[in-house]
C-alpha cells in the first residue's frame, strides 16, 4: 500500500492506494481513501505552540528583570507585540467560537474574555512605565502579568480547546482556519457583499 498527501488550502487529505493485482475481477475496484487531517487539532495545536513561545520569552523576559539588563525595555515591547498579536488572533477565534452563544460555559468566556483585556491593559501600563523609568521595569507588575497570562494559557488549554473541538463542525472549523489566515468564509464574503 502506498500513502501520498496533497493540500487543498488548509484541510490536508491522505489518500491509501492498494495493490490490487491479486484480486479477482469483480474485486477490483479501487478505493481512495481519504483521511481529513484534523483542522480543530492544527488551530489547537499553533495556539499551544504560540503558547509555549510567548511562555519562552516570558521566562527571557523575567530573566533580564532579575539581573537588570539594559535591554529590559526592548525585550518588553518586542513581547508585548508578541502577546498582543496572539490576543488579536485569540479575539477572531473567540468570535467564531462563540458566536450564537454556543459555548456553554458561560462564565468561562466571561473570564478568558476579560483575562485578554486586562493582558493589554496591563502590558500597555508596564511597557509605558518600563519606557518612562529609562528601563527599569515594575518587577511586582511583571510578576501579576505573567501569572495572569500562565492562567489564561491553561484555561484555554485544559478546558476551552477540548471543548471547542467537539462544539464545532467541520464547516465551523473550515471558515475559522480561513479567518485565522485573513481569508473571508463564505458567511463573511456574503455579509460584506453590496445589497
Amino acid at each position: 500500500m502506498r500513502q501520498d498527501h496533497f493540500e487543498i488550502g488548509i484541510v490536508r487529505f491522505y489518500w491509501a492506494i492498494f495493490d490490487i493485482s491479486s484480486l479477482s475481477a469483480p474485486d477490483r475496484t479501487v478505493y481512495l481513501i481519504p483521511r481529513p487531517y484534523s483542522m480543530s487539532m492544527n488551530i489547537h495545536q499553533t495556539f499551544v505552540h504560540e503558547h509555549q513561545t510567548l511562555q519562552q520569552q516570558a521566562q527571557e523576559l523575567e530573566s533580564a528583570f532579575r539581573h537588570g539588563s539594559a535591554q529590559l525595555a526592548g525585550l518588553m515591547v518586542q513581547f508585548q507585540a508578541a502577546v498582543l498579536r496572539h490576543l488579536k488572533r485569540k479575539d477572531v477565534y473567540y468570535a467564531r467560537v462563540d458566536d450564537g452563544r454556543r459555548v456553554p460555559n458561560r462564565q468561562l468566556m466571561h473570564d478568558l474574555r476579560n483575562d485578554q483585556a486586562a493582558l493589554v491593559l496591563a502590558f500597555d501600563c508596564l511597557v509605558t512605565r518600563t519606557l518612562r523609568s529609562g528601563g527599569d521595569g515594575d518587577w511586582t507588575k511583571w510578576l501579576e502579568i505573567k501569572d495572569l497570562l500562565l492562567s489564561h494559557f491553561q484555561k484555554e488549554e485544559a478546558t476551552l480547546f477540548p471543548l471547542v473541538q467537539v462544539l464545532l463542525t467541520s464547516a465551523d472549523l473550515e471558515c475559522l482556519g480561513r479567518e485565522l489566515s485573513g481569508s473571508l468564509c463564505p458567511r463573511q464574503a456574503a455579509r460584506q457583499e453590496p445589497a
